[in-house]
């Protein structure tokens, strides 16, 4: 599941925009850049490159919510 989630797409956004962890435990996303710390003066635009992160995660499960529901049909 985790491969067919992270498509082609996804992984060019990823090597695009480099730096970016993210773990899902539980239905819980985080979304980070290992050992980076944030000063305040940034946090605005760290806010709205993460939301680039979240926009990317979730086209990814469009994509793959579509794709499985094509694939169940004959």
């Amino acid at each position: 599941m985790t491969r067919d989630f992270f498509n082609a797409r996804l992984m060019d956004f990823f090597a695009a925009n480099p730096g970016w962890d993210v773990e899902v435990v539980g239905g819980n996303v985080l979304i980070y850049k290992e050992r980076k710390t944030v000063k305040p003066q940034l946090l605005p635009d760290f806010i709205k490159e993460s939301a680039k992160v979240v926009r990317a995660l979730q086209e990814g499960e469009v994509a793959l919510y579509e794709q499985t529901n094509i694939s169940s049909h004959p």
